[in-house]
């Protein structure tokens, strides 16, 4: 960096959110041609290193904002790692809808019924898909057949203003597969009525909400506490996604004499995320192997709700590839998880000296604005 009155000494002290950090990674020569060149059907193939794999997700889609199809799904190997992915990418793409897909939790064919929330967590991740977001999915959702689009229940909002029936909505609702109670709602999943006010329990909700009607017009949508049943704060409107999957009929009609009960049209999942944007896997080898794992799990007439170990394979030999061992890649994207320690600022600006000295670029993360400030001012 050079400074205008020539002077030495460090570069000053940036202080932003770490959507300033992506914006800068964003403009790198290295992201713009990878990004651009997601946009082809030719996979390209970059190494990744894992610490920045979050960092480098949301500068991918940065940098993609203009696509005509800028949404980027991210295939790893496990639900765990697609949760956690989602979450860390969220820090650096702050008003970027971002989302992970699991699995269903349960195989199809099984007479079991997934839990709400992940029912209400996959719809979310197909819903933000289609918004052109980022998506990380996990290699078992991605050998999951799931109901085609016309045949999945629809999520629903509803804002202060809205015009609709009371019954209308709580019809609405459990036709998404939400469980009517006759008293407070405690689980995901679940609406009741009194008078004129329907609480509803989103599948994907920290909290349940309360809809309260003044004859067929929303009054106010807010958060309330399930313990003290007090409204906690108003919300623009109740978002709820479904809490069930086009997995029709009790248990004993999905396990029938003539063997386990499947949706009609289930189809795969890649073609849908294809269809939005990029189809992006990381460690390749770790999520086809995974993959694998989750088809050798499902037994008999269920497998064709199911990827072929073909199916899979072909799949991801036709993503892009951001792979974790260096091969000759044209691009690499290097990181390492943080490792410093220090008693005091100044070991710290000792530590920090260090590896700017080496052309790297430093990012000092604080959990609170007023800490960088006064670390900056120091």
């Amino acid at each position: 960096m050079e400074d205008d009155d020539d002077t030495t000494g460090p570069p000053p002290a940036e202080i932003g959110g770490l959507d300033a950090v992506t914006a800068a990674f964003a403009d790198a020569d290295d992201v713009r041609q990878i990004a651009t060149r997601l946009g082809s059907t030719a996979p390209v193939a970059a190494r990744c290193a894992e610490a920045v794999l979050p960092l480098v997700a949301a500068a991918l889609h940065a940098a993609r904002a203009e696509a005509e199809r800028p949404a980027l799904s991210l295939v790893v190997a496990d639900d765990d790692r697609a949760r956690e992915l989602a979450d860390a990418v969220r820090a650096f793409a702050p008003g970027t809808p971002v989302a992970y897909l699991p699995h269903r939790g349960v195989d199809w064919g099984s007479g079991l019924d997934p839990a709400p929330h992940l029912v209400g967590e996959r719809a979310h991740a197909l819903g933000v898909l289609a918004d052109g977001g980022i998506v990380a999915v996990s290699a078992d959702a991605l050998v999951e057949r799931l109901p085609g689009r016309a045949t999945r229940p629809a999520s629903l909002r509803i804002a202060a203003g809205d015009a609709i029936d009371r019954d209308a909505l709580v019809g609405r609702l459990v036709a998404m597969g939400y469980e009517r109670v006759d008293g407070q709602v405690d689980e995901r999943g679940q609406v009741g009525v009194r008078g004129d006010v329907v609480d509803v329990y989103p599948t994907t909700g920290r909290e349940p909400v309360r809809v309260e009607l003044f004859g067929d017009e929303v009054e106010r949508v807010s958060a309330f506490s399930t313990l003290t049943q007090r409204s906690l704060r108003a919300l623009d409107a109740l978002v709820a996604h479904p809490a069930r999957d086009g997995d029709e009929g009790d248990v004993a009609e999905r396990l029938g004499d003539e063997g386990p009960h499947l949706p009609e049209g289930l189809v795969p999942l890649a073609p849908e995320l294809i269809g939005a944007g990029a189809l992006v896997v990381w460690d390749p080898p770790g999520a086809l192997a995974a993959g694998r794992e989750r088809i050798d799990e499902i037994a008999g007439p269920a497998r064709r709700a199911y990827l072929t170990h073909e199916q899979l394979a072909e799949t991801l030999e036709g993503a892009h590839r951001l792979e974790t061992l260096p091969a000759g890649q044209p691009v690499a994207f290097e990181g390492h998880p943080p490792a410093l320690a220090a008693r005091g600022l100044s070991e710290v600006e000792t530590a920090l000296a260090g590896l700017a000295s080496r052309d790297l670029r430093v990012v000092l993360a604080f959990a609170h604005a007023g800490d960088a400030a006064r670390a900056a001012r120091q």
